[in-house]
């Protein structure tokens, strides 16, 4: 995940790092998944991650702690994304749960079957996209689901959003991607 001239990576050792592009040099280290890091998303401030273990973790990015686990996923979470309002997370327990920046669950958001792998956040709209070549579109404020695209022509890795289009990446074969206009 990139951010002005820092990218942040999740790892299978089980820590998030922090890299400065224009060195090539790692800024800082965050230790605390028991298990593989499989996510992360992150701002000037702070950073969330997931892991195997179906934790989300609140990092404050200048002190390098956590500062929250965040417990509810019943396996491991796969991807996690937040705002100024909200962190959501995405699990092989087939759910999304949005959450408040103090760690307080909101919303348990069920529809998918299957592992969810990607999440989109904005402000009035959340989309969560995975297995089973589902995407769902839910008001992340009252958790409502608001549409389901039943028809994605494959699986959902990675997603992406502006004002008018929802894109979409698979891993079914080598450079999938989607273009669904929406909005």
């Amino acid at each position: 995940v990139a951010h002005g001239d820092r990218v942040m990576t999740s790892s299978w050792d089980e820590t998030i790092k922090l890299w400065d592009i224009p060195t090539g040099t790692c800024i800082q280290t965050f230790t605390g998944h028991p298990d593989v890091a499989w996510c992360c998303d992150f701002d000037n401030d702070m950073a969330v991650s997931g892991g195997a273990e179906g934790y989300v973790k609140i990092w404050s990015i200048d002190e390098g702690i956590c500062s929250k686990t965040l417990i509810g996923h019943s396996s491991d979470v796969h991807c996690v994304v937040f705002n100024r309002q909200y962190i959501a997370s995405g699990s092989a327990d087939s759910t999304v749960r949005v959450w408040s920046l103090s760690g307080k669950c909101l919303h348990v958001l069920e529809e998918h079957v299957g592992v969810v792998r990607g999440l989109i956040l904005r402000p009035d709209f959340l989309v969560s996209g995975g297995d089973q070549k589902k995407l769902v579109i839910w008001d992340p404020l009252t958790g409502a689901k608001l549409n389901v695209v039943h028809r994605n022509p494959s699986l959902v890795l990675l997603m992406w959003a502006n004002h008018t289009k929802l894109v979409t990446t698979s891993p079914e074969s080598k450079g999938t991607i989607t273009i669904i206009n929406y909005w």
